[in-house]
């Protein structure tokens, strides 16, 4: 029997200081001061009993250890009772700041098909040119995109004007001289370097 009153201390006093750090946490919404009296109550039941159990283990102490189980048991019900009467809140998060880009960020995938879509409804060069020209007054571009978007064209002289108008909004422009392979004759290429002076 004392190894039984023994694991029902060991079981209360586990018990117990869990439901004393949970009580104690400042989020906690209910009287505190309440709490606080139950947990000593506990505390004093829990210390007689192991006083009692220690002393003398015989059949007046086990019903006396009895006795003081449920005396903790019912404190500990109404420890419960408390921590239930309000859910703990947790604090509001901070959503996290979205990370800004280091620099400019090329048109997405949609809106490029949206702007190759409209390059293509076109027929002469100059119609292609200004839905092109339109788009690069508020997005940026990649040297990938606008390689795309000199294919559309069938002369040099448009191929040329496309990379002049987007040379400035590429997001990569050091890799700009991938744009040299999309002009066929040694004059454009010189006359594209010229221009944007690379």
């Amino acid at each position: 029997m004392r190894i039984f009153a023994t694991a029902v201390c060991f079981a209360i006093i586990t018990l117990l200081g869990a439901t004393e750090a949970r009580a104690r946490d400042h989020r906690l919404c209910g009287d505190q001061g309440r709490i606080e009296r139950i947990l000593t109550d506990c505390r004093e039941a829990l210390a007689e009993l192991k006083g009692m159990n220690a002393a003398n283990p015989n059949f007046g102490t086990r019903n006396r250890t009895a006795r003081q189980i449920k005396l903790i048991r019912r404190q500990l019900k109404l420890l419960r009772a408390e921590l239930a009467m309000a859910p703990e809140k947790e604090p509001p998060r901070r959503p996290k700041p979205k990370k800004k880009p280091a620099g400019p960020v090329a048109m997405d995938g949609n809106a490029f098909a949206a702007l190759l879509q409209a390059v293509d409804q076109e027929s002469f060069p100059k119609g292609k040119l200004r839905p092109i020209t339109a788009a690069a007054t508020g997005h940026y571009f990649t040297v990938l995109q606008l390689r795309t978007l000199m294919r559309k064209f069938s002369f040099a002289d448009s191929k040329i004007k496309t990379a002049v108008a987007l040379r400035p909004r590429l997001v990569d422009p050091a890799n700009f001289f991938q744009v040299y392979q999309e002009l066929q004759f040694e004059n454009d290429k010189k006359k594209l370097r010229k221009l944007v002076g690379k």
